[in-house]
């Protein structure tokens, strides 16, 4: 589980990818808003999950895909293809934020957009477009701004996200519903800092362990660190999916 993958300001070599570009086996919905997303369909025909993912900030949705399953092999490597292996296969979407960047709020760099409303608009639609869509089964994850919003969807909007998860993110709110978090965060990250205090654009971030010890009763809220810095694990995609599905679904 050592293989580290960093996503936003902070590319690897072979990461950078043009705004844009849809990942391999992916393609690009637009909303009635005339937001994008893109998206890899679940294909067997049976009801199952989705798992929405949230690039960070100056990041895209090719980054994003990129950065959560990190396998060293180019035919397993990638976001959509951990989605499309036949011992998952899962409804995949990559949500795009303008400019390339999310508009979490307190203190997160944002833009004007409602991101909330961004993310409800894109579940309706997978709805509406897939009749192979679990409604208990809907989760969002993202890294650095990207893990923010998700968890702000998912104490926000507890009737459509079943649970989140994190790599290198933190939303000071603590939702007063019970709220399944799987969160990854480097020991070593100046950008948002583990243990809290002053990191990205200035901005003063509470300490990681807040989420689990003013989550509601019932929370099953996990803080797994490393000794990285503002990185996603490349085992990120396989260790959410476990966590979410293998775990314990709610009922």
């Amino acid at each position: 589980m050592g293989l580290i993958a960093t996503a936003g300001a902070l590319v690897s070599p072979g990461m950078a990818n043009a705004l844009g570009t849809v990942p391999l086996g992916m393609t690009r919905r637009t909303l009635p808003s005339g937001r994008p997303y893109v998206v890899r369909p679940r294909v067997n025909p049976t009801p199952g999950a989705v798992v929405i993912g949230l690039h960070g900030t100056a990041s895209t949705a090719q980054g994003c895909n990129n950065a959560f399953a990190v396998t060293g092999n180019a035919a397993t490597t990638g976001w959509a293809n951990h989605a499309a292996a036949p011992d998952r296969d899962y409804t995949l979407v990559l949500g795009e934020a303008p400019s390339g960047t999310w508009n979490v709020g307190g203190g997160w760099p944002s833009g004007g957009q409602n991101d909330d409303q961004y993310l409800l608009d894109v579940v309706a639609d997978v709805k509406a477009r897939q009749a192979n869509v679990d409604p208990k089964q809907v989760f969002v994850a993202g890294f650095s701004a990207g893990g923010a919003m998700a968890w702000r969807a998912a104490a926000l909007h507890p009737d459509v996200f079943a649970a989140c998860g994190m790599a290198a993110g933190w939303a000071p709110m603590y939702p007063t519903t019970p709220i399944d978090c799987w969160h990854h965060h480097g020991t070593a990250d100046l950008s948002v800092p583990i243990r809290g205090g002053v990191g990205t654009k200035g901005y003063t971030f509470p300490a990681a362990h807040l989420e689990a010890q003013y989550a509601s009763r019932d929370s099953r809220c996990v803080l797994y660190a490393t000794g990285s810095g503002h990185a996603v694990p490349g085992w990120m995609a396989s260790q959410l999916w476990s966590f979410w599905t293998v775990t314990r679904l709610r009922p």
